[in-house]
């Protein structure tokens, strides 16, 4: 506490400046102890639930439907490094003249932290999903399949294009894709003994457009008696927004991000 008396004995009065002072800094004080219990007891609670809440699923048309497991049981205090790595390395190439801009992700794979995150955050998408396998369409969707399977300690499945058998006895599931985003019917096929009846398919890739080749790979699942856990996907650019519930699908990025 402030003293604010002086002994009379020694002859001393108060000196009226120095208690004013004094009284100023106490009422000082006493504010700065009452804001603080203020901000305690009434402001952090509300910031915290507020930060609590599971953030909503990324989707193209900017929709607030909640993910269940979309970064699961975690406080979303500021986005995930790799979401900002992701941001931060992509590019739209086109110029001036150009109709059309193309999305450049080639950085994505230069950087080896964005590398090292890419896996664990696409396995984050289905944090209680325990697949068995994951899948992923050459080539892009085997480099990140590789990477995600490598996080979750399981086996990968790579989906080729116009695959070819190597014998008579190399047996394969195939389908063909509806119309790309270039417009392309895809031939595309994982060889039999990769998928067995009882695994659990998550399917991974950098991004999703029409969903066609998505939807041939949830075929080729199906034909192997496996079940689908879902899709994992960087870039959510899907243009049917039915697609995102049959697929399952769940994304780091929504294009708008980009």
């Amino acid at each position: 506490m402030v003293q604010v008396r002086r002994s009379r004995a020694a002859g001393q009065t108060p000196d009226k400046k120095f208690v004013q002072d004094s009284r100023i800094v106490l009422a000082l004080s006493a504010l700065a102890v009452i804001a603080t219990f203020f901000v305690g007891m009434v402001l952090l609670p509300r910031s915290q639930s507020r930060l609590s809440l599971q953030p909503p699923i990324i989707s193209r048309d900017g929709s607030s439907e909640v993910a269940t497991a979309h970064w699961h049981d975690r406080c979303v205090h500021a986005e995930p490094p790799v979401i900002e790595r992701l941001k931060h390395a992509f590019l739209w190439r086109g110029d001036r003249t150009d109709s059309v801009s193309r999305a450049d992700v080639t950085r994505w794979w230069r950087d080896a932290d964005t590398l090292n995150e890419l896996g664990p955050g696409l396995a984050q998408l289905f944090p209680d999903a325990s697949p068995t396998v994951v899948m992923g369409t050459e080539s892009r969707g085997s480099l990140l399949g590789v990477l995600t399977a490598q996080h979750l300690h399981t086996g990968f499945a790579e989906v080729r294009k116009n695959p070819e058998r190597a014998a008579d006895s190399d047996a394969w599931w195939e389908t063909v894709t509806g119309p790309d985003y270039q417009d392309r019917n895809l031939h595309l096929g994982v060889r039999r003994a990769l998928l067995k009846a009882g695994d659990r398919v998550l399917f991974v890739d950098d991004w999703i457009a029409t969903g066609a080749q998505a939807q041939a790979c949830h075929r080729l699942v199906k034909m192997s008696g496996a079940s689908w856990v879902g899709a994992a996907i960087v870039v959510d650019g899907l243009e049917r927004t039915s697609l995102r519930r049959s697929l399952t699908l769940r994304s780091l990025l929504s294009v708008r991000d980009l």
